[in-house]
């Protein structure tokens, strides 16, 4: 049984699409929350979109330590920077 509050890998591409569409349009704020919900669920794609996030200052405070946070987790997936 699916835990009620896991994402489903059509809501994750969906998300992730969304996600791409807003950071391209420049609304970082948009993109760095969608990023977020799935870099949770696992997404190695969203998990190194935030640590450029985080390294480039956008939607948040440039904080290089966290970057690397997140380069780490999707690395550790097999998605290295």
């Amino acid at each position: 049984m699916q835990d009620e509050n896991k994402l489903t890998p059509e809501h994750i591409v969906r998300k992730r699409d969304a996600a791409l569409a807003a950071y391209d349009a420049g609304d970082f704020d948009a993109a760095f929350l969608l990023f977020l919900e799935i870099a949770q669920e696992g997404d190695t794609l969203a998990q190194f979109s935030l640590g450029l996030m985080h390294e480039n200052g956008q939607a948040v405070q440039q904080d290089f330590d966290e970057a690397r946070e997140w380069y780490m987790k999707a690395a550790r997936q097999d998605l290295a920077a």
